[in-house]
């Protein structure tokens, strides 16, 4: 998580799809091959960590092969999860969306400048209770930033052109309300490196920000030590204003 790949594509890409692996007995291969077979090939459709309770209730009371719906969040692996099931239909913010495209943006751009700006007060904001043993954060640097839009099809979505739903008519103009900001900035005092999507509203001119979507990307080491037993979830965000206290001697 924070080693110098973490700054990389590839190191983006691992942290949002953790690796995960099930072995088939012999038994259930050769009792419900048409589960096995829907195994085999959810392995290339999007699945998250929530299709393992229902995976896990079939291995207990299994009702045979199906096919899953989009509209539930969690999908037994056991049945065939469609390949139109977006990051939308299973809950997964685009901040940890592995299916996103996002188009790079200049750093100098006033709108990055500002949505950089957004995520550091934010950040002191959520410090700030504890400001007494807790540093008001600054902007040291911002490395990379990029925006995503909805997608054609999205956008120009109005409704099924068919009984069945398998045909939509692509002929709305929906109006962009909001885009999605992704910005990576280096922090001061203690050189913190921080990635975070912010969700800009175009009518309102703001920015939002969740910080469960806010990734601390190096290492925080002794940085938060004083509040690291007491305000645990400060830990990524905290660089004490005291130094950390000296490792005890050995005496003997």
């Amino acid at each position: 998580r924070f080693t110098t790949i973490r700054g990389t594509q590839q190191g983006k890409q691992e942290e949002r799809l953790p690796f995960m692996a099930l072995v088939l007995p012999k038994v259930l291969k050769d009792t419900y091959p048409s589960a096995a077979d829907n195994v085999r090939m959810n392995v290339h459709r999007l699945t998250t960590p929530f299709d393992l309770y229902p995976t896990m209730q079939d291995v207990l009371h299994f009702s045979g092969a199906r096919l899953g719906q989009v509209t539930e969040r969690g999908i037994s692996l056991f049945s065939q999860i469609p390949t139109s099931r977006t990051c939308v239909d299973a809950f997964i913010e685009p901040h940890w969306c592995a299916c996103l495209s996002w188009e790079r943006v200049g750093v100098e751009e006033q709108r990055v400048q500002r949505a950089a700006h957004a995520l550091v007060h934010y950040i002191n904001t959520y410090t700030a209770p504890q400001r007494a043993l807790c540093h008001e954060l600054t902007i040291q640097k911002i490395t990379w930033a990029g925006k995503l839009l909805p997608t054609k099809g999205l956008l120009t979505y109005k409704k099924n052109a068919d009984v069945d739903g398998f045909v939509p008519d692509l002929t709305d103009e929906t109006e962009v309300s909001e885009v999605v900001y992704q910005v990576h900035l280096h922090t001061s005092p203690g050189h913190a490196h921080f990635e975070a999507s912010l969700s800009y509203n175009i009518r309102l001119d703001t920015f939002s920000v969740k910080m469960e979507d806010v990734s601390r990307t190096n290492k925080y080491g002794d940085q938060p030590h004083c509040v690291r037993n007491s305000h645990p979830h400060l830990r990524k965000f905290c660089y004490c204003r005291e130094p950390p206290p000296p490792p005890p001697h050995d005496k003997t």
